[in-house]
């Protein structure tokens, strides 16, 4: 699992937007820049999709944003 989900992919604390879609902007691009995805906003926009079929977010300020995407 290491090697899937490392450091530079997790925030911990850290403002990333004042709402959902710029913190789903903010890690698509950073799981981009890890060349983990070859196109952020595609990235983004699938996660923005699969959060109007059912939020992601976790009590406590938690939320693990996921969508199949043909950029990763």
């Amino acid at each position: 699992m290491s090697e899937i989900i490392t450091p530079a992919l997790v925030s911990l604390d850290e403002p990333l937007g004042p709402d959902k879609r710029s913190v789903i902007d903010a890690l698509a691009a950073r799981v981009a820049a890890q060349g983990r995805a070859t196109d952020a906003a595609a990235l983004a926009a699938g996660a923005m999709a699969r959060e109007e079929l059912d939020a992601t977010g976790l009590p406590g300020g938690i939320a693990i944003p996921h969508s199949k995407n043909a950029a990763v």
